[in-house]
């Protein structure tokens, strides 16, 4: 839906013949231990293709599937002005205990499911 919105938009902007740059948003950024490239830039909201080719132009030569370790993240991060948060994976593994350890979650539940082809006694 949003995608049409930004298509229709850009259609609309050529059509008047100028381009108009969208205003940056400054985004905190969460970044782990290790982060794939393509991952880092959804979390800025950046192309993956931008963000390998900064860090190409950085020396590594790099895919969008690849890892980066934090300290090259950061560089990245700040490189397209946005601010980072370090996360560490201990963090993240105390947010999910806390979402398993939910009562509503340890709660029997019944499917009400009867099995598959059963006609009945003959």
């Amino acid at each position: 839906m949003a995608s049409m919105k930004r298509k229709q938009e850009r259609a609309r902007q050529k059509a008047m013949g100028g381009t108009v740059e969208r205003e940056k948003v400054v985004r905190d950024v969460q970044v782990p231990d290790g982060i794939a490239v393509q991952e880092l830039a959804n979390r800025m909201a950046e192309r993956a293709a931008d963000v390998v080719k900064s860090l190409m132009q950085m020396g590594m030569m790099v895919t969008q599937n690849q890892t980066i370790d934090q300290d090259t993240a950061e560089l990245i991060v700040e490189e397209f002005g946005h601010k980072m948060v370090r996360v560490s994976d201990a963090d993240v593994e105390d947010v999910i205990d806390q979402v398993h350890d939910k009562p509503e979650d340890l709660a029997p539940t019944s499917s009400n499911h009867h099995g598959h082809g059963s006609r009945g006694s003959w």
